[in-house]
């Protein structure tokens, strides 16, 4: 890949309004509904883009959202500078977006794919700081390279904590990882070669078999970064994750950036 050529990136987003797949577990830490949220993380997402000189498109892939909140993120794409492909779901249910999100990466014949989830509260320079990561770590390493935005407090506590190797970006320092969500930006080529790894944990996960059999991040995407691919995220983080009071990071102000978004 040219470095100094302008990089083509696929963003694949996947949203649904209605069930919150953590809800039963634990209160988001914004205290807000699942539409609200949808509409500032989205808003970000795209503030990103826009601040990006790239090539971009957005894959917006909906499971079945309210017809209010499926007007109110056209709207909210209608303000990005980009092209935004909008994919209304046939199957409902995380299994079926998870598969074609994981399926859109797979077909993609952009330099670089970021799948990404609807509860991701992206920093106005997020997009443009994790390609530019990613092509000086792979210059740096000779190696291939994926890049999860969000420094998760899990990864620092002591059952979890593994070595890592702390290297400087533009803007901040980054480290080694081996765990990322669903959310994370690699190479296209990743999903093909571990194609095997992203249809497992699309089809299975949260399923009865799924639950039996231990299928999780871990067990699939997980061991992509500890056998072959470098992981990396930032210090602090690119974007937040919306999600419970254990998954704040800590030296960030998420209300600072929640306001910011209108």
């Amino acid at each position: 890949m040219d470095e100094h050529k302008k990089i083509s990136l696929d963003v694949i987003l996947r949203t649904h309004d209605s069930i919150n797949i953590h809800a039963n577990v634990k209160e988001r830490y914004c205290k807000t509904d699942k539409r609200t949220l949808i509409k500032k993380c989205v808003k970000s997402l795209v503030n990103s883009c826009n601040n990006y000189d790239g090539n971009i498109r957005i894959i917006w892939l909906d499971d079945h959202s309210s017809e209010e909140t499926i007007k109110d993120l056209h709207k909210i794409f209608s303000e990005c500078k980009y092209e935004t492909l909008f994919i209304p779901l046939e199957n409902k249910g995380w299994n079926a977006s998870g598969y074609a999100q994981f399926d859109k990466g797979r077909e993609s014949k952009a330099d670089l794919v970021y799948f990404v989830e609807d509860d991701y509260l992206h920093y106005p320079n997020a997009i443009e700081e994790m390609i530019d990561a990613y092509l000086l770590f792979k210059k740096n390493t000779g190696r291939e390279i994926a890049i999860h935005p969000f420094d998760d407090p899990d990864n620092y506590k002591p059952i979890y904590i593994l070595p890592s190797r702390i290297v400087l970006g533009d803007k901040r320092h980054w480290r080694t990882n081996e765990y990322s969500t669903f959310s994370f930006l690699c190479n296209p080529e990743i999903v093909r070669k571990h194609w095997s790894c992203f249809y497992t944990l699309a089809t299975e996960y949260m399923t009865e078999w799924g639950e039996k059999n231990n299928i999780h991040e871990g067990t699939t995407i997980n061991r992509i970064w500890r056998e072959d691919i470098l992981l990396f995220t930032p210090i602090p983080s690119v974007a937040l994750h919306m999600q419970y009071d254990e998954q704040k990071d800590a030296y960030l102000d998420w209300v600072q950036l929640w306001n910011s978004i209108s």
